[in-house]
């Protein structure tokens, strides 16, 4: 599973449902998941989203996050903090923004590299030109 940002939070929102075992998948990236201080007029009812280790643990064999150092919906701070809490591994992507299409993320090599091989390193995109 790839989940960005808001479908990030709608990912915890699942783990912490805690899926039923058959339901289960491989791994999951959690890229640009939104901080506690994004609000956004059009998305109600799942903001916040929950941290629950076990529920992610449970959803999800291996879950990554990864970040940007200048996300506008998320500070260093609050990823490192979101990261130790579920106890994953997490990626920092320097000057990234929220890593889109627009930042230079619409084309990331590296993720097919992760799909292949969940300890490969997510590479910034500047490294792939």
């Amino acid at each position: 599973v790839l989940a960005h940002a808001v479908g990030a939070a709608l990912w915890l929102h699942h783990a912490a449902a805690r899926p039923a075992p058959d339901r289960r998948v491989d791994r999951v990236l959690l890229v640009a998941p939104p901080g506690q201080e994004w609000h956004e007029a059009n998305v109600r009812e799942f903001e916040p989203a929950p941290v629950d280790v076990v529920g992610v643990r449970q959803a999800a064999a291996y879950t990554r996050l990864v970040t940007s150092d200048n996300d506008p919906t998320r500070s260093v701070a609050e990823a490192r903090a979101l990261a130790e809490q579920l106890d994953v591994d997490w990626d920092v992507i320097p000057g990234a923004g929220q890593i889109t299409a627009e930042s230079g993320y619409g084309r990331w090599p590296s993720v097919l590299d992760w799909i292949r091989q969940p300890t490969a390193q997510l590479k910034p995109a500047s490294q792939l030109r």
